[in-house]
């Protein structure tokens, strides 16, 4: 009962009925499992935080790539039409 003298020291009264000390000792372990919870959930939010900020960066390195692709392969099609007919479909609005 180490536990309830240093209760009765911190709160400076000299009688503390077991009963007493019991329900102040379980009202502290219920603000502690509560802390416990709002830590553990402000740990999870920031992790999912980080996690979101990661995923945009790929998801932007990976369209710049495939924007790169995209006119790699566009510039080798239209260097197999001639320039005359590049000029004629851009006329059109084909190209």
């Amino acid at each position: 009962m180490g536990l309830i003298s240093k209760l009765k020291q911190s709160l400076g009264v000299d009688k503390l009925d077991t009963q007493e000390a019991k329900e102040i000792l379980k009202d502290l372990k219920a603000e502690i499992e509560a802390e416990e919870k709002a830590t553990a959930q402000e740990e999870i939010t920031a992790q999912q935080i980080k996690d979101k900020e990661w995923a945009s960066r790929v998801i932007e390195a990976q369209s710049n790539i495939q924007k790169r692709n995209r006119r790699h392969i566009n510039a080798q099609k239209q260097s197999r039409i001639s320039p005359q007919r590049q000029a004629h479909l851009r006329k059109l609005g084909k190209l």
